[in-house]
């Protein structure tokens, strides 16, 4: 997993740790190394523009 998040930081790419593997969410928990990682992608100008645009239309 630390490999995975390392490679994303140095592709500037949004990282999201949902949970380790378990039964329950509480079973495995969220952090990785220390913290929790709830990175999204940024949402360009254009992109909202076209989804507030066609989301007008329907």
């Amino acid at each position: 997993m630390r490999d995975l998040r390392d490679r994303c930081s140095a592709q500037g790419i949004a990282f999201f740790h949902k949970q380790w593997g378990g039964l329950t969410p509480k079973s495995g928990g969220r952090l990785l190394d220390g913290r929790t990682w709830d990175e999204f992608p940024q949402v360009s100008t254009i992109e909202q523009l076209r989804f507030s645009t066609s989301a007008q239309s329907n």
